[in-house]
């Protein structure tokens, strides 16, 4: 799965790949933007429970 999100982020695309081929999902808000998960340096990794929370967000649209 390969997430990508414009700068401001108010767009996202999601492109991941199912049996029949490529699927490609497409989020514009309106207003707000996404709360993007914070990076940890000294892990190298975003925590699990923010990367849970962001695709939960996702798929509900929130």
């Amino acid at each position: 799965m390969f997430i990508f999100i414009n700068r401001k982020c108010t767009i996202m695309k999601i492109l991941h790949m199912e049996c029949d081929g490529l699927v490609i999902y497409h989020m514009k808000l309106e207003s707000g933007s996404f709360n993007l998960p914070v990076f940890d340096p000294g892990t190298n990794t975003y925590p699990d429970y923010q990367r849970r929370t962001f695709c939960t967000a996702i798929i509900r649209g929130t």
